[in-house]
């Protein structure tokens, strides 16, 4: 079950950055993608401290991604805060298989915290222990003034380099 913030309003917002310089809108999404990811950090550091500690596997394994294709949701970015669930491509198996990838590495990098669903939802021999969804609940309000503020900090620093470079 999927939680969404809808920032709604910023259409003229997102209008003009897409019509400033390449030098401040940025070739890599500019401020507007910094501060969402920020936004995400924000969240993501939420469920870090609500997720249960018994080995401290979970909490290492909750991670923010970008969504690289947010047209799905209809949207223009969108930043996911989910568990790593150690699910292997092909790729990475024959490169275990043939000894190219120790595999020790996927114990070091995480990725193996696959039961985080079971702990987010309960089963039927264990009660629910959320820390996603109260996460999501406890910070919404406030990831929306962190990317405010991230966005306009994000546009002067843009703005500033523009004039440093002659853009202006």
């Amino acid at each position: 079950m999927a939680e969404f913030v809808k920032i709604t309003g910023l259409d003229k917002t997102v209008a003009a950055l897409r019509a400033l310089p390449r030098e401040i809108s940025g070739k890599n999404g500019g401020p507007m993608r910094g501060a969402l990811f920020a936004a995400a950090r924000a969240m993501r550091d939420e469920a870090i401290r609500l997720a249960p500690e018994d080995t401290g596997n979970l909490k290492r394994n909750i991670f923010a991604y970008r969504d690289r294709n947010p047209a799905m949701v209809g949207a223009n970015e969108h930043y996911i805060v989910a568990v790593r669930t150690g699910r292997l491509t092909k790729r990475i198996k024959r490169a275990y298989r043939l000894g190219r990838i120790s595999p020790r590495l996927r114990a070091v990098g995480g990725g193996d915290a696959w039961y985080g669903l079971f702990v987010e939802f309960g089963t039927a021999r264990m009660s629910a222990k959320p820390y996603l969804r109260p996460a999501f609940e406890s910070r919404k309000n406030d990831v929306v003034g962190i990317f405010s503020r991230e966005l306009a900090k994000g546009v002067d620093r843009a703005v500033a380099r523009a004039k440093t470079k002659g853009g202006f």
